[in-house]
């Protein structure tokens, strides 16, 4: 199966005015300091496929407003300068570095869809988890090679978010309604729109570059592959929440905060799921 691939690279410049910028490390060290054991968690039951666009909407405000976030988001700890997520190994959850460089690429990475129109809300039914791409030559010399025992593949994570080869692919619009029962798009310039843009593949060195990725023959325009690269799975999830850890600027230039975790929302047994948005 070939896959049509285009490249859209934008220079950070190009998308981002000074007053538009939101990284910034010392208001996230501050925010940061919560640990996940002592948040509410966000389950995936909060979510329903099928949601139309202002459906959707609404559910981002309530669930931005609520005090739920990822499980296991990060966590800074001041006695050691130092940010963290936290991988579930078969030997017990572990600490994962993560660098400055990496939050700020992922922020820019959120900025940069939003932006562009890609996506419109930051948690998982539109821009919330992402698979990560590596140039297979890069990958098989630098890091295929390292002796990381799968007990101790939280040290993988924190070579492959250290690594500015490193590409995030998000799938968008996630639980978006953007075709009918027949897969056919439906006869809607925004939604088709978003159905030919929601593979966004950003950069992992602050530069703000990203391309889009595209599968025609996918019925969903699901891109599973990018050519000449080797795939990781899974990345992480990002979902915003008004006691994020990180900064971003919405779309309507608004100041809001994120979470990032290596563990996407799980289904809580003893909760219904939302009606869906049709």
């Amino acid at each position: 199966m070939k896959l049509l691939l285009i490249t859209l690279m934008f220079f950070s410049s190009h998308l981002w005015a000074a007053n538009k910028t939101s990284f910034k490390i010392d208001d996230s060290k501050q925010r940061c300091q919560t640990p996940y054991e002592n948040s509410k968690k966000l389950y995936m039951n909060t979510f329903s496929w099928g949601m139309t666009p202002d459906f959707m909407a609404a559910k981002f405000d309530e669930v931005y407003q609520s005090d739920e976030r990822l499980n296991y988001h990060a966590f800074y700890d001041s006695s050691k300068n130092q940010f963290y997520l936290y991988k579930d190994n078969s030997s017990g959850i572990k600490k994962v570095r993560i660098t400055e460089n990496f939050i700020k690429s992922v922020t820019r990475q959120i900025e940069v869809a939003l932006e562009n129109g890609f996506a419109e809300h930051i948690f998982f039914p539109d821009m919330g988890h992402s698979h990560l791409y590596f140039p297979k030559k890069h990958w098989d010399d630098n890091i295929a090679t390292l002796d990381i025992p799968t007990s101790e593949n939280h040290k993988l994570y924190e070579v492959m978010f250290a690594d500015p080869q490193m590409k995030a692919l998000y799938h968008l619009s996630e639980q978006l309604q953007m075709t009918d029962e027949n897969s056919q798009i439906l006869p809607d310039s925004y939604l088709e729109f978003r159905f030919w843009n929601r593979n966004f593949v950003g950069a992992n060195d602050t530069s703000g570059k990203f391309l889009i990725a595209k599968d025609p023959t996918h019925k969903h325009n699901t891109v599973g592959s990018l050519d000449g690269h080797h795939s990781y799975s899974a990345g992480f999830a990002v979902s915003a929440s008004h006691k994020g850890c990180f900064p971003y600027t919405d779309k309507d230039g608004s100041t809001k905060y994120f979470d990032i975790s290596l563990k996407d929302p799980e289904y809580n047994p003893d909760q219904f799921s939302s009606e869906p948005g049709l």
